[in-house]
């Protein structure tokens, strides 16, 4: 097959997967082409059998903002006719699956099929806005094949946008091979205490200030430090509250890391306690790494983190509960040992890059041979 992959370049999970899979399918033996304003970072090392179209905006004076949806529109009609391609696979419904609309609207004899995935914001705070209601439902309803990363997800467009589409739940996934010899960083602020990690874009949606909060109450029972990656407009409200209960000492800002191995396998927790966690691929990262993540029970997440088998889920903005869990598990080596053994097994067995490479290439195949996904 000929694929077309239109994504994000940035550190979050949806660019994170389209890269990945885009590696998956080259591999595979399938023609692959990437669609993006720059180079995805994870791609930066691994694109040999991939070609990558950097999508540039014109600077013309009359618009004020750089039409991107419209370039990029063009960018995959041309690229589609040039390299015949059989799919453009969007991750987001907005802008990517408004560009692939446009680009088969002017190619209307074209074979080409669309094929958008949900991830969640696209969902869950982008499409419910007002002003992006209707064109979202538009393109999920124009796509010829949808996937959602989680059920939870699945279920919420189908509640919020009545549509009637079918929707293939496919999730998100890791690579073992990268988990197998994984080279930890020194970093010497931490010595030997037990290193509890936030990673995330620090937005209001992934509740940055629950985690300081659980790290104020993990302190006061266990002796550890916080490391936080990632990097957002809630820095400031973070530092505010570190400083205001007195932790900020015992807190290490690391910032964006392309490569999340090179940082995350040196904690021995991760909390994620975001409100709308559409699957989270920090959890299955850490997983993959043993491990394990402390959350709470909803959106997606509880479709990859199995409370007292992985890790454990608290009720929404139960920080309390949180810290007691992170607390049970600093204090019970035998209870840390066999999670940590769990979460790994647990995430190559479900989660596992080669298999869900796989089902994509299946639902690829289903969707250029019948209308029935469509």
């Amino acid at each position: 097959m000929k694929i077309g992959i239109v994504c994000y370049p940035t550190y979050g999970g949806s660019g994170v997967v389209a890269s990945e899979l885009g590696i998956g399918m080259a591999e595979r033996g399938h023609e692959v082409h990437v669609f993006s304003y720059q180079m995805p970072f994870r791609l930066q090392f691994k694109s040999s059998k991939i070609t990558f179209h950097k999508v540039t905006t014109s600077d013309y004076p009359l618009f004020k903002y750089p039409p991107y949806t419209e370039t990029l529109a063009n960018e995959l009609a041309e690229k589609t006719v040039e390299y015949d391609l059989d799919i453009i696979h969007n991750h987001y419904a907005i802008p990517h699956g408004t560009s692939a609309f446009l680009a088969k609207q002017m190619l209307k004899d074209h074979k080409v099929k669309i094929i958008t995935t949900l991830h969640g914001t696209d969902i869950t705070l982008v499409g419910k806005e007002k002003s992006f209601f209707r064109i979202t439902k538009f393109i999920i309803e124009s796509s010829d094949g949808l996937t959602s990363v989680s059920d939870w997800l699945k279920q919420e467009t189908f509640g919020y946008f009545n549509i009637k589409k079918h929707i293939e739940v496919i999730p998100n996934f890791i690579d073992q091979n990268e988990y197998t010899d994984v080279k930890l960083k020194s970093f010497p602020e931490f010595k030997k205490v037990p290193i509890l990690c936030h990673i995330s874009n620090l937005r209001p949606v992934k509740r940055p200030l629950d985690v300081i909060q659980t790290f104020h109450l993990v302190l006061q029972k266990v002796d550890c430090r916080l490391m936080i990656v990632g990097e957002g407009p809630g820095i400031e409200d973070v530092v505010a509250l570190a400083q205001k209960l007195n932790v900020l000492d015992k807190i290490t800002f690391k910032g964006n890391h392309s490569d999340i191995l090179e940082v995350l396998p040196c904690a021995d927790i991760v909390l994620l306690p975001s409100d709308r966690e559409s699957f989270g691929l920090v959890a299955l990262e850490a997983m993959g790494c043993g491990i394990p993540v402390i959350g709470y029970n909803i959106g997606g997440l509880p479709e990859v983190v199995k409370h007292g088998v992985t890790g454990f889920l608290a009720e929404l903005g139960d920080v309390q509960g949180m810290a007691n869990y992170a607390i049970s598990l600093l204090t019970n080596t035998s209870e840390l040992k066999t999670i940590r053994q769990q979460a790994k097994e647990i995430a190559f067995k479900k989660f596992e890059r080669n298999k869900i490479v796989g089902q994509y290439e299946e639902f690829y195949k289903n969707v250029i041979k019948s209308s029935v996904w469509a």
